[in-house]
């Protein structure tokens, strides 16, 4: 219809006519793009608060695997210590035997956490992350899932160690299986009383757990400094 006006326009020399034509050409063009922006804005937003409240629910769950982390390290941490006093005062009753057997059935353990960054990697590869207007919360984000990612490796990196205490403890100590098939130490104390290669062992666990507790604590400051900044997530 316009291009028909137009054309008659022309054909008639109506330049005013013509100018008319189009401008409203242009003006009809410019609103159809700007509507087709705010359509494409609008599911954006929306897709970013989905995004958002998906990456909350992923860092509580994170949240709680990091504090149960800290837990675990600080109670065997704190047994092996009672371990070496024991040993150190040759104290042998059912206590410090329960302490030293924690030390010597568990000084391997160092488990990293499950990192649940799949929506993490879809915010990145969408560009959801990179359209969010906060720029204080993209840094945030970032620098939270690079401290996650960080920590496995960090976690793997301390078990360097391993190995040493692994010899002086099966040179030292005799395992046998438990009866769900697990190895578990025969703990004498008398006999290790004086072996202070053995000591200076436990103390290398405790070392361990030490700082497998310190990583994990810096990356759950991190994840907490996180949670506030996200919509509807509870920080309780």
């Amino acid at each position: 219809m316009i291009l028909n006006r137009l054309g008659k326009a022309i054909r008639q020399q109506d330049w005013f006519t013509v100018l008319l034509e189009i401008v409203i050409v242009v003006i009809g063009i410019f609103v159809g793009l700007r509507v087709d922006d705010w359509n494409e804005d609008r599911k954006h937003r929306a897709q970013d608060a989905v995004y958002l409240e998906r990456l909350g629910d992923d860092l509580v769950t994170m949240r709680t695997q990091l504090q149960a982390r800290m837990d675990d390290r600080q109670q065997r941490r704190d047994r092996m210590v009672r371990a070496v006093r024991a040993l150190e005062r040759c104290e042998d009753n059912p206590e410090t035997r329960a302490d030293l057997k924690v030390a010597l059935d568990q000084y391997q353990v160092s488990p990293g956490i499950n990192i649940l960054d799949a929506t993490y990697n879809e915010m990145v590869a969408s560009g959801a992350l990179v359209r969010l207007d906060n720029a204080a919360l993209k840094t945030r984000i970032a620098s939270t899932f690079s401290e996650l990612n960080r920590l496995n490796e960090s976690i793997a990196g301390i078990r360097i160690s391993i190995p040493v205490v692994d010899a002086i403890t099966w040179r030292h100590v005799t395992y046998t299986m438990d009866d769900r098939d697990r190895f578990s130490a025969i703990v004498d104390i008398p006999a290790l009383c004086d072996n202070v290669e053995m000591r200076n062992a436990i103390i290398e666990m405790v070392d361990i757990q030490a700082d497998g507790g310190g990583f994990t604590g810096n990356t759950l400051k991190e994840v907490e400094a996180l949670l506030p900044l996200l919509p509807g997530v509870a920080t309780d």
